[in-house]
């Protein structure tokens, strides 16, 4: 029987004996069942192959089954998918055995002892129950289950949905932001969001950016301010929240390279912000907005098509 790597992380570990991590040694379920309903669970498990393991599947499965009806903490989800289960009959004389390899050993010990515990008392007829709950399953709810095992599994693929950076201010400093966010027609959080823009970015687009922005709140303005805490205590909490994969991916690589808290990143650009609004007459006179031809977009793929019509003429020609 060959088995592949296991880290049993899919298990419901209420059920468990206490410090127990999983092991080495591992055996299988077996199941008895008809020539044909071998060859179904076989093809739905192969659709699946490349996303989970049918070892962690009936794993999943069976470990919270017990977990439910020994009344300890179990996954909803998992009962929800046991719901398109199917009741064990007895095969035909002509059965055949399906077997459910790198199965843990202690796992199979626990599951074993609980049958006179939970209401289908047949091993068989409990692993045919959730096999049949994952045959029966529409396709959503599988690419489901797939995903809440190799979050179990890799528990630090699951990201935040969004960066989060918080810090105590000042009311004064507070409701000056505020005020300029306001005048502006943005909300705090996009304002902070735009001083926070060019640590978002790669160093080869930071090198190239020559926008207003840019020369506003550049790396060194940011950097150069205190990301010590504000003198006054009795103030408001700011949140500024950073979503798009592509921003945190470049504010955590500046954070962790930087050596910086997500505190100290966020007070340093409230000091620059504060800086550039208290200078803000100074900065105007400084930068000049130039506005750019708008083209229609009618005319450009008129002129797209005409290029393309040309270039097919000149083609046709040649080889006649």
């Amino acid at each position: 029987m060959r088995n592949h790597l296991r880290t049993n992380k899919e298990i419901n570990a209420s059920i468990m004996p206490a410090g127990w991590s999983g092991e080495k040694e591992c055996t299988c379920f077996t199941v008895y069942i008809s020539v044909k309903e071998r060859a179904a669970f076989m093809a739905k498990f192969a659709i699946y192959r490349h996303k989970v393991y049918k070892s962690e599947v009936v794993g999943y499965l069976i470990s919270n089954y017990i977990a439910y009806h020994l009344g300890k903490g179990y996954d909803p989800f998992a009962m929800k998918i046991l719901e398109y289960g199917k009741q064990y009959k007895e095969p035909c004389k002509e059965y055949v055995n399906y077997s459910i390899g790198s199965i843990s050993q202690t796992f199979h010990d626990v599951v074993r002892n609980s049958l006179k515990s939970i209401p289908i008392k047949r091993a068989n007829a409990l692993f045919y129950y959730a096999l049949s709950a994952f045959y029966n399953a529409p396709d959503n709810v599988l690419d489901k289950l797939c995903s809440t095992i190799e979050q179990l599994k890799n528990p630090v693929a699951k990201t935040e949905k969004y960066l989060t950076l918080q810090t105590e201010l000042p009311d004064s400093s507070f409701n000056l932001i505020k005020g300029y966010a306001y005048d502006n027609g943005m909300t705090i959080c996009d304002l902070m969001c735009v001083v926070l823009r060019t640590v978002c970015m790669s160093k080869k687009e930071r090198s190239e950016d020559c926008s207003p922005i840019a020369r506003l709140f550049n790396l060194y303005r940011i950097m150069t301010r205190s990301g010590e805490p504000f003198s006054d205590t009795n103030g408001r909490i700011l949140t500024v929240q950073v979503c798009g994969e592509r921003e945190k991916k470049y504010m955590l690589k500046f954070i962790k390279r930087r050596g910086l808290t997500r505190k100290e990143l966020l007070r340093k650009a409230i000091r620059a912000l504060l800086y550039v609004i208290s200078h803000k007459s100074r900065f105007e006179r400084r930068i000049q907005y130039t506005c750019e031809r708008i083209v229609d977009e009618d005319d450009y793929y008129y002129e797209r098509l005409s290029r393309i019509d040309f270039a097919r003429n000149v083609y046709s020609r040649q080889q006649v």
